[in-house]
This record gives structure tokens, C-alpha cells and sequence, in this order.
């Protein structure tokens, strides 16, 4: 059973949709402005998901989802948009928005409640293996700093040679090595206080810190110096001391010699407050940068500097 949100000015599909999900064991309730909705999720706690139509009264359904996505507590909320638009464009706006996903109307209310319970189910938002927020989780944690127009920078990092490592020492040795890197942020992130700071696992060795701009480089730094210090130590944990002792010997005969040994990469992208970007495009800056640094084959710090 779901507390589910319905706000539609079609007071007759609201409530067909309303008496259809509590037939199937949801607890619905129904609003017809946007304003009345925000105010009344401003007084509660107690929503597990929105449906939003985008064509309303006074605040259109596009400006009810930004400020969701900005609420302190709502932030992370499942939202269903459904509307009579269907050109790709305005689904697109309604999803850069931040909505998790999109129906058109007619609506199949068979449909409907798959969607809704597709979104519930798959918003615990929480990684098993580090206990930080999932992939959803950290871009929603995105989401919410792009509406509240705070100026931040977002690293992406990766756990280089995590495949090879894996190879050698088994599942229980690769999940280790995430954990310890996941923690290694968390505590370091910690540290800085910083005004905003937030780290995800988007899965494998892929993580995602949300920190202040002026944070960001000292951040990257502390977590470089510290991983190669313990590195020794984390090697000798998981029985493989003579491998990395190996593999820096060749490296100490040659300085261009391939090191399968865990390493880290860092690429940071930061929003000034001022653009109007979403989710997505910070990732897809992320994803060129990346890109880039493999491309070179150094590790290190990559840095979007256009803005």
C-alpha cells in the first residue's frame, strides 16, 4: 500500500484514477491546483508518489516538479507525468524537469498502475553493497541542487583495473575494494565540510560526489593521496601483497609500463547557479571527460573548465 498524490484540474479522470488505485491498495488523494499541492506536501511526510498533470491552473504541472525536486523532504519522490501533450519535446522537458516517468492521455489505467508500481518498487534509492545512495538516488540528489540553483560541483570517480583486481581475488576482494573507496569518499567528503556534500554509487566502481565548488580539487587530492598510501595495506588484506609488490617493481624499471593496480580517475564538472542545465547534461560532461582520460591513459584529476 502506496500514499499516492493525484493532481489533475480533470476532476473526473482524477477520480476515476483515485477510485481505480484504491481498489488496488493505495491510499489516493486528490488536488486540482498546484499551489494547494505544495502546500499540503509542505505539511506532510506522508507521500510515496505523485501523479501530475502538466496543464493546471496557476502553477503548470513542469513548475510543481522543479519545486518537488528542490522540497527539503520531497526531493526524492517517484513522480508519474501524465498529459495530453505527446511530441517528444514537451515528454523530454517533463523528464529534464525531473520526473521519473511520462503517460499520455487517454490513459489505460491498467498501465497506469504498472507504471506506479514499477516506480515504488524502485525507489528504495539505496545501495545494498555501500549502503549510499543508488544511481537514482545521487541523480535526484543532482536534481535538487540544479532547482535550488546552488552553485556545486559534481566528480564523477572511477575505480580504475577493478575487472583485473577482480580476477585475481574473487567477488568478496572486488566488493571490498568498492566498499573501501566508498567509504573513503563519505568520511573524506565529511571532513571538508563542505555547505553541500552528497556521494552516490551509480554500481561497480562508478561513484558520484555532489560537493561545493571550492571543495571539489582539495576533495580529489585528499582522496589521491590517501588511496595510495593505504594502498599497500588494502593489497595485503586481500592476500595480494606480492602482486602489487611485483608490479611496482616493474614499474620502478620502467616508468611507462602498464600498472594493473587499482587506481582512481576523477572528473569534475560544476554549475554556477545561473544556467539553466538538468541532470543529464551535467553527466553527459562527466561521460566526455571520461572519455578523454582514458582515451590519454593517465590518471589523475579531469577538470570541465568552461565553466
Amino acid at each position: 500500500m502506496a500514499n499516492i498524490l493525484i493532481l489533475d484540474d480533470d476532476t473526473r479522470l482524477a477520480r476515476q484514477l483515485s477510485d481505480f488505485l484504491t481498489k488496488s491498495g493505495h491510499v489516493c488523494r486528490v488536488e486540482s491546483r498546484g499551489d494547494t499541492a505544495l502546500t499540503f506536501l509542505d505539511a506532510t511526510r506522508q507521500v510515496d508518489l505523485l501523479i501530475l498533470d502538466i496543464m493546471l491552473p496557476g502553477i503548470s504541472g513542469f513548475e510543481v516538479c522543479r519545486r518537488v525536486r528542490a522540497h527539503a523532504h520531497h526531493f526524492r519522490l517517484p513522480i508519474l507525468l501524465i498529459s495530453a501533450m505527446t511530441n517528444e519535446e514537451e515528454i523530454g522537458h517533463g523528464l529534464a524537469q525531473g520526473a521519473d516517468d511520462y503517460l499520455t492521455k487517454p490513459l489505460d489505467l491498467a498501465e497506469v498502475l504498472q507504471r506506479v508500481n514499477r516506480l515504488l518498487s524502485a525507489n528504495s534509492l539505496r545501495d545494498d553493497l555501500t549502503e549510499l545512495p543508488d544511481s537514482k538516488g545521487i541523480r535526484l540528489e543532482v536534481q535538487r541542487a540544479l532547482s535550488r540553483r546552488d552553485p556545486f560541483a559534481i566528480i564523477y570517480v572511477e575505480l580504475l583495473n577493478l575487472a583485473e583486481f577482480g580476477r585475481s581475488v574473487g567477488a568478496d576482494g572486488r566488493a571490498k575494494a568498492i566498499r573501501h573507496l566508498g567509504r573513503g569518499l563519505h568520511a573524506i567528503g565529511q571532513e571538508t565540510q563542505s555547505s553541500i556534500f552528497r556521494v552516490g554509487h551509480l554500481g561497480g566502481g562508478h561513484f558520484v560526489v555532489i560537493i561545493d565548488p571550492d571543495n571539489a580539487t582539495r576533495l580529489c587530492k585528499h582522496v589521491q593521496r590517501l588511496w595510495q598510501e593505504h594502498l599497500p595495506r588494502f593489497y595485503e588484506s586481500v592476500g595480494q601483497e606480492r602482486a602489487f609488490r611485483e608490479a611496482m617493481a616493474r614499474r620502478d624499471k620502467d616508468p611507462n609500463a602498464p600498472l594493473p593496480i587499482l587506481d582512481i580517475l576523477f572528473c569534475v564538472a560544476v554549475h554556477d547557479g545561473d544556467a539553466v542545465r538538468n541532470a543529464q547534461e551535467l553527466f553527459d560532461v562527466l561521460s566526455h571527460l571520461r572519455e578523454g582520460a582514458l582515451a590519454a591513459k593517465v590518471t589523475g584529476i579531469y577538470t570541465d573548465r568552461r565553466h
